[in-house]
């Protein structure tokens, strides 16, 4: 079976069941299919194409849907159905689609026993990912019965699917929750000691350039790999995230829009240390190249980073990883203070409802700050955290407030 995908060949049909193979273009990016018993799944194959091409899906999100879909083919293909005939609310398939999922072959009736409480084998957060990848693979292919049995019941209700499972088989277990929790606790997060010790661990120039960037500006590794030396003014102190679909790494933004970024000093003399001691007579319009290798001067991959943060915890004893510094740097913050919108601007989310969500829940000690004065020095205008057994420092943090509510009503 041919491919609409002009990057995939036609594969022999050697493989008995679904799997996920990763392929490399023709322009040295690198892109993902299904493979099934017959060979590529053309219709996941066709997704995941205009994904790429269209959507700046990253490799990663790629890789995930085509996991989610794969556990949808092997599924319907167990119970001899097929894809593009299917309906969403006919036999009962979703139902059994999701205690499939939650339960595996602990309710098989092949089993003589079955379980009276069988045990998950998979969180509601990863059934919910998997869900919300089948309703987007339905959503693209839209000529389908199941998508239109999904419209069918959208303009009944009159709103949108709340992706729940109305029926269930009799005898087995309700699978109505699909969605996931939501949280109700900040990510997990580094402290400002780590944070310092992993800086101090590394050896050279690009590589604290790179940490600083995601970890003191919240910087996605896409978005930092992407750079070129156009995105970088020195002069205004601004970082520009351009999205670009054609970077020889594969790195992308995961963005639709360009955003400017203020940087702060330091990371400005990080910039410079970098371009004149290391990037020397290196010829790239790319920011982050490799150093040495036979690969020297050729745009840094993932797997670079990979590699990088490999030696990174091994020399500074922090286990981490790029994601976790992001999250460190948007949840201090939103702890000292500082505005929603901003904290979005700089994790570039299109909706403060998203920054909200997953950033903003305080712990016990923050909100004894601001319930108890007394107890923790005040929290004065500018989000400064101020002793009360110091005067002259109380004073003059004072006088600087009093100064600028004055400077503002001149202006």
């Amino acid at each position: 079976m041919l491919s609409q995908n002009p990057f995939v060949l036609e594969l022999p049909s050697l493989e008995i069941s679904y799997r996920v193979h990763r392929l490399r273009c023709p322009d040295g990016s690198m892109s993902v299919t299904l493979l099934g018993p017959e060979g590529v799944v053309e219709s996941v194959d066709r997704m995941v194409y205009s994904a790429q091409q269209f959507a700046n899906c990253s490799l990663h999100s790629l890789l995930a849907l085509c996991y989610d879909l794969k556990h949808w083919f092997t599924f319907l293909r167990e119970h001899h159905l097929l894809w593009n005939r299917v309906t969403w609310n006919r036999d009962e398939v979703m139902a059994r689609f999701v205690a499939w999922l939650r339960y595996g072959d602990a309710l098989s009736l092949k089993h003589r026993v079955i379980p009276l409480h069988p045990k998950p084998i998979r969180q509601e957060t990863t059934l919910a990912r998997i869900l919300s990848s089948l309703y987007a693979f339905y959503e693209f292919h839209l000529d389908t019965p199941f998508a239109e049995s999904v419209r069918r019941y959208q303009a009944t209700r009159r709103g949108h699917l709340k992706r729940q499972i109305l029926s269930h088989p009799k005898g087995l277990p309700r699978p109505v929750v699909v969605r996931p929790p939501g949280r109700t606790h900040s990510p997990e997060v580094l402290s400002s000691d780590e944070v310092q010790a992993i800086k101090a661990a590394c050896l050279t120039y690009r590589d604290q350039l790179l940490i600083s960037l995601m970890a003191d500006r919240g910087m996605r590794v896409g978005a930092a790999l992407g750079l070129r030396h156009s995105d970088w003014d020195s002069r205004k102190a601004v970082v520009s995230i351009v999205p670009r679909l054609d970077n020889a790494n594969g790195a992308l933004a995961k963005t639709d829009r360009v955003w400017h970024l203020p940087l702060r000093q330091d990371v400005l003399d990080l910039h410079a240390s970098y371009l004149y001691d290391e990037y020397l007579n290196i010829d790239s319009d790319y920011l982050f190249v490799n150093l040495k290798g036979r690969h020297r001067a050729e745009p840094m991959s993932a797997g670079g980073v990979r590699a990088v943060i490999q030696g990174l915890i091994k020399r500074s004893g922090v286990s981490f990883h790029p994601h976790l510094l992001r999250h460190t740097f948007a949840t201090e913050a939103i702890a000292r203070g500082v505005p929603l919108g901003v904290v979005q601007a700089m994790l570039m989310h299109k909706s403060a409802a998203t920054t909200s969500s997953i950033y903003v829940h305080l712990s016990a000690e923050q909100v004894r700050r601001w319930l108890d004065p007394q107890a923790i020095p005040p929290l004065l205008s500018r989000g400064e955290w101020v002793d009360l057994t110091d005067p002259e420092a109380l004073r003059a943090r004072l006088e600087g407030d009093v100064m600028e509510v004055r400077s503002r009503r001149l202006g």
